[in-house]
């Protein structure tokens, strides 16, 4: 696999491509410098970043139902776990 080791998590392995940095900072620039300095004016460069970081997770939190919800399961809420709140 290409990329980068980031480390393992109970054993898996994490590794990230490069690309999804490239992607990342696309998406992270196009929210934090074009969309939401139109739409929320008045707050600094660091507030738009932050909510651009946000934003992001919860867009691939939004993108991980898509899979269920083409299998015909309906996802009515999608709750975000800390790894510590996952029993063991």
């Amino acid at each position: 696999m290409q990329g980068f080791r980031l480390g393992s998590i109970f054993g898996f392995e994490i590794r990230v491509d490069l690309s999804w940095f490239l992607i990342f900072f696309l998406v992270l620039w196009t929210l934090s410098v074009g969309l939401f300095p139109t739409n929320y004016p008045g707050f600094d460069s660091t507030t738009y970043f932050a909510m651009g970081i946000v934003d992001i997770y919860f867009l691939s939190r939004r993108y991980h139902s898509f899979p269920v919800t083409e299998n015909s399961h309906p996802v009515g809420i999608i709750t975000l776990n800390q790894v510590k709140d996952i029993p063991r």
